[in-house]
């Protein structure tokens, strides 16, 4: 077993409904348009944002059902904004950092829904794709503090998990660190995207336990 139980982030799991399909098309459509952007297809890019656009319209009722503060809905409806504009003015790099925070902004709103998954693991997501963002700009200071909400975000989700996935966590992270630290580029990208490939089979991991 990965873990033990399991109680939702923001109130108790036996309030919390049934995380939308929408949120997490959002996210998914976000990291894909982003990978659109590194392969300079903006034809798929403009795809994969519409796609975001109309799941966030689809979704709203149902952050509204389960109290989502009015405020993160605006704020996410804004970040999509900006989205569609650095997209359709064909700013790459703006575009590729904001596709990103849309996965941060899915996540908060998912922290309202009982998931199959911690959404901690959707930080680390988040986290590893920008500290490759930080490393391609050469900004290592701004590496190190995503690196750093990285490891808090570590201490509260390892004790949902057992010792080997732990311990093969810790591998991947202190590697990571050590990366940052040094200012080695293609380490620092290996490692991240290493990360990014753990978290994804632990999220299908506990998704194929709570559906047994």
């Amino acid at each position: 077993m990965v873990l033990n139980s399991y109680r939702g982030q923001i109130i108790k799991i036996s309030e919390l409904l049934p995380a939308p399909s929408q949120l997490y098309a959002m996210e998914a459509n976000a990291v894909e348009l982003m990978n659109d952007l590194y392969a300079g297809d903006w034809q798929k890019s403009e795809e994969h944002l519409e796609l975001i656009k109309s799941n966030m319209n689809e979704v709203i009722p149902l952050l509204n059902d389960a109290s989502v503060l009015v405020g993160l809905i605006a704020r996410m409806n804004l970040e999509i904004s900006y989205l569609d504009q650095y997209v359709t003015q064909k700013e790459t790099q703006q575009a590729i950092e904001q596709a990103n925070r849309i996965t941060i902004y899915t996540t908060q709103l998912l922290d309202y829904f009982k998931t199959d998954f911690p959404t901690d693991l959707n930080r680390f997501g988040y986290l590893a794709r920008q500290i490759i963002i930080d490393a391609e700009n050469n900004d290592w200071s701004e590496a190190n503090n995503m690196y750093l909400i990285l490891k808090k975000t570590w201490d509260k989700l390892k004790l949902l998990l057992n010792s080997q996935y732990q311990n093969d966590f810790n591998l991947i992270i202190n590697s990571l660190g050590e990366s940052i630290q040094s200012k080695d580029y293609q380490s620092t990208i290996k490692n991240a995207n290493t990360l990014l490939d753990k978290t994804e089979e632990l999220k299908a991991v506990f998704i194929q336990q709570n559906n047994m």
